[in-house]
């Protein structure tokens, strides 16, 4: 199921990738979002300075593959490393996208020109993070985007992690922050393109506010999604932990201006989630 360019959620879908990004997950799920929302892709390759900054101390050295042998690392080496693993992926998104007719471009960029191009991201892209299994420690380089975006970020960021898709729902948790309503247009978006259900956690202190605040958002449009609201008791991570475990949610989205998301919060819930975490901007 595809969307027409009138009702498109976001009109970028940027992907971060390092040295150490797989050649293929993160770009397939870039390519397949960037196919339902007819958005167009962007690469931005991120040469670690850190390495560089290794490469260049006089004590630094590699082991020779297949021998025990060790020899001093050549800041050039990993210069040329570096942008030989920058083609590789180049190449990689080019084909994908070019085979999925989207429009596509690539960047290399370095701490400084990445804040430069994070820095023009607005609320219509999508920023993809590739974090690994379930530990929140599998975040390596993209550690400087996440720190930049919660500082300065405008863009909803996906937090990816390969996880199988399923039958089970979108689950959106609506507070008091005044991204809610953006966070239900874009789950009932996802829940739509992906055939989901939409499961909504309304943040509320009894049941009477409850009611009042579900009733807020009856008139943001869902094509025809299969919605529930449900009460969570306000800023209860361990709460909605165990709800969103047992409704088997796929994909969690989430306010950035969330209490629950904070650069602590999200790490929290990436360490005891079993489902894909959405911060929308």
């Amino acid at each position: 199921m595809t969307t027409s360019p009138r009702d498109a959620v976001f009109r970028r879908i940027l992907l971060p990738l390092d040295s150490g990004a797989r050649d293929g997950p993160g770009i397939d799920a870039a390519i397949g979002l960037a196919a339902r929302f007819h958005a167009e892709i962007v690469g931005i390759f991120i040469e670690d300075s850190d390495l560089m900054r290794l490469a260049a101390l006089p004590f630094a050295r590699e082991t020779i593959p297949l021998s025990v042998s060790t020899r001093r690392l050549d800041p050039a080496d990993m210069a040329r490393a570096l942008r030989v693993r920058a083609g590789v992926l180049r190449a990689r998104l080019q084909e994908r996208a070019t085979r999925a007719r989207i429009p596509w471009s690539f960047h290399v960029a370095r701490d400084e020109s990445l804040q430069e191009q994070l820095g023009e991201a607005a609320a219509s892209d999508l920023l993809i993070l590739g974090v690994g299994g379930r530990r929140a420690g599998s975040l390596r380089a993209a550690d400087r985007v996440t720190r930049y975006f919660f500082s300065h970020g405008a863009c909803t960021v996906w937090l990816y992690r390969g996880l199988a898709a399923g039958a089970p729902p979108v689950v959106a948790l609506l507070d008091d922050g005044p991204s809610s309503r953006r966070v239900l247009a874009v789950a009932g978006q996802l829940a739509r393109h992906g055939g989901k259900p939409l499961l909504v956690m309304v943040s509320a202190d009894g049941a009477a506010e409850f009611a009042r605040r579900a009733g807020e958002f009856g008139d943001i449009p869902t094509d025809g999604v299969e919605m529930e609201f449900r009460p969570l008791a306000r800023a209860a991570a361990t709460d909605l932990i165990r709800m969103v475990t047992a409704a088997r949610g796929k994909l969690l989205v989430i306010g950035r201006d969330s209490p629950l998301a904070s650069e602590a919060g999200y790490r929290r819930l990436l360490e005891d989630l079993p489902c894909e975490i959405v911060l929308a901007g």
